[in-house]
């Protein structure tokens, strides 16, 4: 028979098999031959995830006969466990148009102390450059500062004689005003000199009050460009987010956002759900009574032949009942897995995003598998070294049989 091993053990014989016979329906119909037993259908090889030269030894250690784990974690379920009371995010914006001139105008007093330690010694500088130049060239500086010569320049052409008086004389005062205002900030001097009579130095002192308030003006527009591209950090917090909220806000800020959770622990079994498919072979008509009965039907004439583990109607027998007792071993053991699983605690202190909460349930899924799989495959090893190291008989005496001698 392709892929059915005999041997001595029948554990050892059935995890060198493979199934590929039970997966041929010619093969099973060669086994089936017999009249006490009925036809039984091939196992079908597209149900299957593993090979089908794959021996029983590799499905069993692998996965416990697993084809296949279904995840049915939910993330809803999880953030309603959790159920955060509130949110916080911290963003970068630039600064409003209103703060960045209280900035401007609150460092203006700065400004204001730099400059009046500056521009005293610019002015004298200017005073010993302008000294130099006085003793190589003799200039002189004249000032019109006669108002009635401004009003002339600037005096309208002639007014019809028609015009109202009131309307010159409001002119006039508007001229008088203008060059009167002209004056003023042509004359500004914010450093008098202590010589008034002196126009050189009244000259000066003009020439640094325009110097002094074009550098101010130039620092506020400086600091003002400068306070206009930096951001500044803001938080903001939301009270009871929903999970549409929260997976929004996620999306836009991650890195910043901090969402306690309420409660801190929850079961696997609230959030994480894991079920298993097992391989056909467990569920098929080949580990039934009927199937088995034809087996335990067969007389073995012990005197006939020494070891019987070559005749599959013997070693057959102990082929599919062992592998009954691993597919209903492999159920139980899982199921009891999954109800320790069910009860452990997923613990975290803040509310983790799909993508984390994906991630750790996978995590953890596996781990599960591979420490289920692992303690059970101890036990097996152990119930193998006791049958080798006692020597045990086994039932169908595959691997012992009597002998006598007579004298």
């Amino acid at each position: 028979i392709p892929g059915l091993m005999a041997g001595c053990i029948p554990l050892d014989s059935m995890r060198q098999s493979t199934l590929e016979c039970l997966y041929n329906q010619s093969c099973v119909d060669a086994i089936s031959l017999q009249p006490k037993i009925l036809r039984s259908k091939a196992l079908n090889p597209s149900l299957s995830e593993f090979s089908l030269n794959s021996t029983i030894g590799s499905l069993f250690d692998e996965s416990l006969f697993v084809e296949t784990w279904k995840n049915e974690s939910s993330f809803e379920n999880y953030f309603t466990a959790c159920e955060p009371q509130s949110l916080s995010y911290s963003y970068k914006k630039r600064f409003h148009l209103g703060t960045i001139i209280t900035m401007s105008l609150n460092a203006f007093g700065g400004l204001v102390t730099a400059w009046e330690l500056i521009i005293p010694a610019i002015v004298l500088i200017w005073q010993r450059i302008k000294w130099k130049k006085r003793q190589n060239q003799q200039s002189t500086t004249a000032e019109n500062t006669c108002v009635e010569l401004e009003v002339t320049k600037m005096a309208p052409k002639p007014i019809n004689k028609e015009s109202s008086i009131k309307t010159l004389e409001e002119f006039f005062l508007l001229i008088a005003v203008t060059v009167h205002v002209r004056r003023t900030i042509h004359n500004f001097n914010l450093f008098p000199s202590d010589n008034k009579n002196d126009p050189e130095e009244e000259r000066i002192g003009i020439i640094a009050t325009r110097l002094y308030i074009v550098l101010i003006l130039t620092g506020l527009i400086v600091l003002g460009f400068y306070t206009s591209l930096l951001k500044h950090s803001h938080t903001h917090t939301v009270r009871k987010p929903s999970l549409s909220k929260f997976e929004e806000l996620y999306s836009m800020h991650s890195s910043t956002l901090n969402c306690p959770c309420s409660r801190f622990s929850m079961s696997h079994g609230r959030v994480m759900s894991l079920k298993p498919r097992y391989h056909s072979i467990c569920s098929s008509e080949f580990i039934e009574d009927y199937w088995l009965n034809y087996f335990g039907d067969v007389e073995i004439d012990v005197h006939s032949v020494r070891f019987l583990s070559s005749d599959f109607r013997v070693s057959g027998q102990s082929f599919f009942e062992l592998m009954r007792t691993l597919c209903k071993t492999s159920y139980e053991t899982i199921e009891n897995a999954l109800t320790v699983f069910r009860s452990n605690r997923l613990v975290t202190m803040y509310a983790l995003s799909r993508s984390q909460f994906d991630i750790e349930t996978m995590t953890r899924l596996k781990r599960f598998e591979q420490q289920t799989i692992n303690s059970f495959l101890n036990l097996i090893e152990l119930v193998r070294s006791s049958i080798k190291t006692n020597q045990l008989v086994e039932e169908m005496l595959t691997n012992a049989g009597p002998s006598s001698q007579f004298n």
